[in-house]
């Protein structure tokens, strides 16, 4: 007999066991139980903090963001080159 409730009804009645197990948002490797809560605990994510990701997915992170900012000051640099050129 199929059950009588939509399954989004469903689940909102009956709880998890448990909470999902959080995962790098790069990789998909499980955190620990003591990075996850330190992720939690922490507020938002700034240039040198990602809190969903693990350390080596964080250092490319921020790797390519370096790289990134380098790349828009040299566009600038040759931006404002060109214009004094004319």
């Amino acid at each position: 007999m199929p059950h009588s409730l939509p399954l989004d009804r469903f689940r909102r009645r009956v709880p998890a066991a448990r909470p999902a197990r959080q995962v790098c948002a790069g990789c998909g490797t499980k955190f620990g139980n003591d990075r996850w809560s330190n992720a939690a605990a922490s507020r938002e994510p700034g240039h040198r903090w990602h809190p969903t990701l693990r350390e080596t997915c964080e250092e490319r992170a921020v790797a390519a963001a370096d790289q990134a900012e380098r790349d828009r000051s040299e566009a600038a640099a040759a931006a404002t080159a060109e214009n004094a050129r004319g």
